[in-house]
């Protein structure tokens, strides 16, 4: 603006119906649009937030895949991105603690309803409205930390020769914000948890039938020693294994087994369960994923069966090819949770 000062009424150019703010309010109009998008992307963030202690300290950890699992977004590919962002990281690790100091932007995810982007244009120019109207009244309540940056009602000179006056109410200006703001008593507080997220809702019909298909499974391997009719199971547990729930009971059902027959097993038995776990680590992916390779640590080191040679081969060597265990992610949170 200043080396185009033109460019201060191009907007003029094209009509609107919509009354036009003054530059000031647009510059709090358009901070008001980033922000409603923020609240539609992070609404309910805190609902797939674990807090870990080791020690003195704590991490805070988000789950994104569950976060959008349980937002119904799994088609959303922005989000995705934004999930995998390192200004998601920089977010959680400045706001995941549950006790600290809030914000506006706190009340509004916790207070907000569930956010949509395809209402009307009358309804989201009234939310706008709506947000610039609380932005404008934190800011003069001097809520946020005043710094060197922030110039209060000095306007920008329009000539040389009040630079130095500029500079000098810019001083002042700024000198008075911080006084302002030493005099009030601000104190951490509880962050609003807000809405809970819950998981979608699922066919109990068809989930009951996978349960009963890995039950009659386990009960062919180690029961009936029927490894041909484990085998063609295996091969229909393909499809069921998508279903979360479904990957969650393999582990109990390998730790029931693990109880009762031992992990001694015969060759037969390990080629079944070997089949059956990469089957499930494989399904275990994306914003599906319930965690499977965390939970299946203690299992895959502890079945085994005896080689011709004398040696014990564990199941893990079977599985230990899957992409999970390469990630950094996975180790990191394996680390905190133990």
């Amino acid at each position: 603006m200043v080396l185009h000062p033109t460019w201060l009424t191009a907007d003029n150019a094209f009509s609107s119906a919509v009354p036009v703010s003054t530059p000031e309010v647009q510059e709090v109009e358009l901070r008001s649009v980033f922000l409603n998008l923020w609240i539609y992307w992070l609404w309910g963030y805190r609902s797939c937030l674990t807090v870990q202690r080791i020690h003195e300290s704590f991490s805070v950890q988000f789950l994104p895949g569950e976060f959008i699992r349980l937002r119904h977004l799994d088609d959303d590919e922005v989000l995705k991105k934004v999930m995998e962002s390192q200004a998601l990281v920089s977010f959680i690790q400045d706001r995941g603690c549950p006790f600290r100091l809030c914000d506006f932007f706190d009340e509004a995810v916790a207070h907000e309803d569930q956010p949509v982007l395809t209402c009307s244009d009358e309804e989201l120019r009234n939310k706008i409205h709506d947000l610039t109207g609380r932005f404008r009244s934190e800011e003069r309540s001097c809520l946020s930390l005043p710094s060197n940056d922030v110039v209060g009602a000095v306007v920008f000179p329009n000539i040389v020769g009040a630079v130095e006056q500029w500079q000098d109410g810019y001083a002042q200006e700024a000198a008075k914000l911080r006084r302002q703001w030493k005099s009030q008593v601000l104190s951490p507080t509880t962050v609003p948890h807000g809405p809970k997220l819950h998981a979608p809702p699922v066919d109990e019909a068809i989930v009951a039938q996978d349960l009963l298909l890995l039950k009659s499974c386990f009960r062919a391997i180690f029961e009936d020693q029927a490894e041909n009719e484990a085998n063609a199971m295996v091969r229909s547990l393909v499809r069921a294994f998508r279903s979360p729930l479904v990957r969650s009971r393999l582990v109990d059902q390998l730790e029931e087994a693990r109880k009762q027959h031992g992990t001694a097993i015969t060759h037969e038995q390990f080629s079944v369960l070997s089949k059956l776990i990469n089957q499930a680590l494989h399904a275990d992916t994306g914003p599906q994923s319930v965690g499977l390779a965390e939970l299946l640590l203690q299992t895959v080191t502890s079945f085994h069966t005896k080689l011709p040679s004398g040696a014990e081969q564990c199941i893990y060597t079977t599985c230990q090819g899957n992409v999970v265990w390469k990630e950094v992610s996975f180790w990191s949170k394996a680390f905190h949770a133990a």
